[in-house]
């Protein structure tokens, strides 16, 4: 018996029939939505800064933007910004190491049901976690 190319669980033909009716990976893909979202993860080097709720919404709203033209934007008044410190036992000077680590999370809502199918599958409210590592 020949080995399996992919999982010992593709012996039943499953794999080769999904791979066959999967389609082209173009199908799947929506350049607006990478646009939108490389938007939002630009805005995580902002880090803590008291501007950084307005950024996000006057960057992703439902009405203009990189956001707008993928069929979503951030509900108002719901990022949450957190700053972690990384290490600040190892270096004397701790303000290197201040908010190292940076994320926020806001809600985000689809502007209409054309963005639910292909290829942005957006669902109609969903939570988006953007992170930047050390800098």
């Amino acid at each position: 018996q020949a080995a399996a190319r992919w999982h010992p669980s593709e012996a039943d033909g499953e794999q080769a029939r999904a791979v066959k009716a999967d389609g082209k990976a173009m199908d799947y893909y929506s350049n607006s939505s990478l646009e939108a979202f490389a938007a939002l993860a630009k805005l995580s080097y902002c880090g803590v800064a008291r501007g950084l709720n307005d950024a996000v919404q006057s960057t992703c709203n439902d009405r203009v933007g990189p956001c707008s033209r993928a069929g979503f934007g951030v509900v108002p008044s719901t990022v949450v910004p957190e700053g972690v410190s990384y290490q600040p036992e190892l270096t004397l000077n701790t303000s290197f190491v201040n908010d190292t680590l940076f994320f926020y999370t806001a809600l985000i809502r689809r502007t209409n049901a054309d963005y639910a199918r292909a290829p942005f599958f957006m669902p109609s409210e969903s939570c988006v976690l953007i992170f930047r590592g050390p800098t």
